[in-house]
């Protein structure tokens, strides 16, 4: 089903960023944790660095920020699961670590341009 219309969706999530002063990615451990409740401190502490190198970190390496970088991977991982399971909206949107389901469609909706319903209709 996420033939060549399914991979429009997906964003080059790069596997790392530049590591700093102690060898972590911070962008590998969003990718490990994105379902779970994360701030900016988490992201942060995860990799072992300050607020403010994870902003540099990301600045340099991505030109985002980390908390634009987890929404956008979350998003993805949305996406995926909506052409690869039967899973409800509110499923998905948990499982990719969204707590408001209406706040997920809405974001869902701003980035692809349509509902997570009908992205999943139409294949992607």
């Amino acid at each position: 089903m996420a033939g060549a219309g399914g991979a429009r969706h997906r964003a080059a999530f790069p596997r790392t960023l530049p590591r700093r002063q102690t060898g972590t990615d911070p962008a590998a451990d969003i990718h490990a944790r994105y379902a779970q409740r994360l701030t900016l401190e988490k992201i942060a502490a995860c990799a072992s660095i300050s607020v403010s190198e994870a902003l540099r970190c990301f600045h340099t390496g991505i030109q985002t920020t980390p908390v634009q970088y987890l929404n956008d991977y979350r998003l993805n991982r949305a996406a995926d699961r909506l052409l690869t399971t039967a899973d409800s909206i509110t499923a998905v949107a948990a499982a990719a670590g969204f707590e408001n389901a209406g706040y997920f469609c809405r974001v869902f909706k701003k980035r692809y341009g349509c509902t997570p319903g009908a992205f999943r209709r139409n294949g992607g």
